[in-house]
């Protein structure tokens, strides 16, 4: 029985895919997401990645993960916030999390968010650290009972890099939380960029330019969604972070960064009549939050916000 969030329970289902005749893997995914890691891994293993590798992706999440608890101990760093580590690998433990507590405050401050859901924050063994690895460089799972963060281990040798990892992916659990699973991609990745400060300037002068095609909502999703195995799209998915980064600057340029939580909090403060006139409207949930807090449907906050890239642009 999943817990009584909605926005959760859409987004499990859609996590399977088609299982196809290897209904199977929903069992082992259904324990991951429950952070049941030792059942997910042992019928993970049984069960093998498939005549066509299509679950090697799920088979690495749930091995690395696992092969991190089975030598980690967990800390308590807030009432809301444990932290996984393995010691003889990060042999700082302490430092590590006092980093990890503060790059938390500091992007859920900045956001206007107060601390509330269980997260888990994991420093994964350096046996998940591979080329082939999914989230090689970090990745949010939105769990049950909690929202787990999973931090790769080489970048707990650096304070400033690990800072950036975790504001980086607890800005998801913000949005994930704030906006209740309807923030549409682009702007969760936005937000998550802002958090870090990450941001090329080479990107800037391609989308202002015109030599990298600025891309629609529905488009720009599109691309963060594009296929990633073998690396054929990697130019195609860097280019999306971008943009998002720069969308998620200019939102911040109008009224501040605080303003961007009152926006994930529109998304989940309609009533039943509002519900039911975006339905009938075929308004979308990004459309309905941008007008209320910005006062900007989606097409124009694109718009104007490749006029802005534009200007920044010609002042660098």
């Amino acid at each position: 029985m999943v817990p009584n969030r909605p926005w959760s329970t859409s987004l499990s289902r859609s996590r399977y895919g088609d299982v196809g005749t290897h209904g199977e893997w929903e069992i082992a995914i259904e324990h991951y997401h429950w952070e049941r890691l030792e059942p997910a891994y042992q019928l993970a293993v049984e069960l093998g990645v498939g005549t066509t590798a299509a679950y090697g992706s799920w088979f690495r999440l749930i091995e690395g993960e696992t092969l991190t608890r089975r030598q980690s101990a967990t800390t308590e760093a807030a009432p809301w916030l444990e932290v996984e580590v393995i010691e003889s690998q990060v042999p700082h433990r302490d430092a590590v999390v006092a980093v990890i507590r503060e790059a938390c405050d500091s992007i859920a401050d900045r956001l206007g968010w107060t601390h509330g859901p269980e997260t888990l924050a994991s420093v994964l063994t350096s046996e998940a650290d591979a080329p082939w690895a999914i989230g090689r460089y970090g990745y949010m799972i939105d769990k049950y009972p909690v929202d787990k963060i999973c931090l790769p281990q080489h970048a707990t040798a650096d304070p400033d890099d690990l800072a950036e990892v975790v504001a980086h992916e607890y800005a998801h659990v913000i949005v994930l939380n704030a906006a209740q699973g309807r923030a549409p991609i682009w702007l969760n990745e936005g937000v998550a960029m802002l958090a870090e400060n990450e941001l090329d300037a080479r990107a800037v002068r391609a989308m202002a330019s015109g030599e990298v095609e600025w891309k629609t909502p529905e488009a720009l999703d599109e691309a963060h969604n594009a296929e990633r195995r073998g690396g054929e799209n990697s130019e195609r998915v860097w280019l999306a972070y971008q943009q998002s980064a720069l969308l998620g600057r200019f939102l911040a340029s109008i009224e501040g960064e605080r303003k961007i939580g009152d926006l994930l909090r529109a998304f989940a403060d309609n009533s039943n009549w509002t519900e039911l006139k975006m339905r009938v409207s075929g308004q979308s949930p990004a459309d309905e939050a941008l007008k209320q807090t910005f006062g900007l449907s989606e097409r124009e906050t694109f718009a104007q916000a490749l006029e802005w890239v534009r200007e920044q642009a010609q002042r660098r």
